[in-house]
C-alpha cells in the first residue's frame, strides 16, 4: 500500500496515486489532492475498491477523457491543453462513430488517430501544426492509459508534415547587435547562456540543467560541461573556452533563469537589434552548425559537436547563405 504524487517525465501531474497489490494484480486509483488521497487508501485498506465501472468492464474514452484532463494541471498553458485535449477527444470519438467501432480506448489504433487528423484539417480547416497538437494530446493521453495499465497498448500516433519553421542564423555583426542589445537591457546572465550556446552548440535547455559540478575547469583553457543523457540518448560532453566557462559557471551557481525568461530576454534583444524573433534560443544551435559547415570543417566532426545521431540531421543545421552561394559562383567563374 502505498501514496505518493505522480509524475510524467520526472515532473509533477499534480494527482496522487494510491496502489494496492490485490490476487497478484497491481489496482492503481488517482486523487487531485492529498486529503482524498489519504481517504481513499483507508478505503483499500479495508477492501473496498471503488471504481465507476464495473470491474470487467471496458475502458471507454469517456473514462480517459475524465482521468487524463488532471495530467495538465499545474502547466502554464493549464487551461488551453486541457482544452486542445478535450476538443481531441471529441473529435476522435466522431471518427470512431463513423467508423461504428464502439468507443473504447483499447480499441483506438494509430490509424483512427489519423483519420481524425486528416478531417481536423480537412473538414475543420485546421493547419497541420494545429492539428499535430491535437495528435499530441492524444499521444500524451494514450501514454498515460498504457502506463497504468488501462489499456493494454497505446495506439501509434502519426503527425501531419508541416512547413518548416524559419531559423534565422546570426551573422558575426548581428551577434554582435543581440549582445549589445542584452548589456543595454541590463540581461548580462542572458548573454553569457548565449555566449555558452555559441561557444558549444548546445541546446539552451541542456544548459539550463547543468550543475556547479557539472562545469569541470580542465587546466588547460577549457572548461568542460557534462551534459549528461542528451536528446540523442547518448551521453555527451561539450569543450567551452575558459572565457565562456568561468562566468557561466558562476551564474549556475548563483541560480538559472527559466527557459520561458531566457527566451522572454532573447526576444526582446533582438527586437532592440532590428532582427527576427523566430526561435531566438535554438537559432544560436543552427548558427554554430552553419559557421562550422562554411569554414570547411567536416560534417562528421560538426555531427559529433552538436552531439546529432544522424548526419542527416546536421546537415539540415548547416544553412548555405547567399554569401556562401556566391563563394561556390565564384569558383565556377575560375576566381
Amino acid at each position: 500500500m502505498s501514496v505518493y504524487p505522480e509524475k510524467r517525465g520526472g515532473k509533477l501531474t499534480g494527482r496522487y496515486c494510491v496502489e494496492v497489490e490485490r490476487d497478484g494484480k497491481r489496482h492503481r486509483e488517482f486523487t487531485t489532492n492529498l486529503k482524498e488521497a489519504k481517504k481513499l487508501e483507508t478505503r483499500l485498506k479495508l477492501g473496498d475498491i471503488p471504481s465507476k465501472r464495473a470491474a470487467d468492464a471496458p475502458y471507454t474514452l469517456a473514462d480517459l477523457q475524465r482521468d487524463a484532463k488532471p495530467l495538465w494541471d499545474g502547466q502554464r498553458d493549464t487551461k488551453q491543453s486541457q482544452a486542445r485535449f478535450l476538443a481531441a477527444m471529441e473529435a476522435l470519438t466522431t471518427v470512431l462513430k463513423r467508423q461504428q467501432v464502439e468507443p473504447h480506448a483499447a480499441n483506438v489504433k494509430g490509424t483512427h488517430i489519423k483519420a481524425m487528423s486528416d478531417m481536423l484539417t480537412g473538414e475543420r480547416g485546421l493547419k497541420p501544426g494545429t492539428a499535430n497538437r491535437y495528435v499530441a494530446a492524444l499521444s500524451k493521453a494514450f501514454s498515460w492509459a498504457e502506463e497504468v495499465e488501462k489499456i493494454p497498448k497505446r495506439p501509434k500516433a502519426k503527425f501531419q508534415a508541416e512547413g518548416r519553421r524559419d531559423v534565422f542564423v546570426l551573422d558575426e555583426a548581428q551577434e554582435a547587435r543581440v549582445k549589445q542589445a542584452l548589456v543595454d537591457l541590463g540581461r548580462t546572465d542572458v548573454l553569457t547562456l548565449m555566449e555558452a550556446q555559441m561557444a558549444s552548440g548546445c541546446r539552451i535547455g541542456e544548459i539550463l540543467k547543468l550543475t556547479p559540478d557539472r562545469i569541470v575547469d580542465d587546466g588547460d583553457g577549457f572548461y568542460t560541461l557534462d551534459l549528461g543523457i542528451t536528446k540523442n540518448g547518448e551521453p555527451r560532453h561539450a569543450p567551452v573556452p575558459e572565457a565562456v566557462g568561468r562566468p557561466l559557471k558562476a551564474i549556475v551557481e548563483q541560480g538559472l533563469l527559466s527557459y520561458r525568461q531566457v527566451n522572454h530576454w532573447l526576444v526582446r534583444a533582438r527586437m532592440a537589434a532590428g532582427l527576427p524573433t523566430t526561435q531566438p534560443t535554438h537559432a544560436h544551435r543552427h548558427t554554430v552548425a552553419t559557421r562550422l559547415t562554411q569554414r570547411d570543417v567536416p560534417t562528421a566532426v560538426v555531427k559529433e559537436f552538436l552531439g546529432h545521431s544522424s548526419l542527416n540531421t546536421t546537415l539540415k543545421y548547416a544553412h548555405v547563405n547567399t554569401t556562401v552561394k556566391k563563394q561556390a559562383a565564384r569558383v565556377l567563374r575560375g576566381d
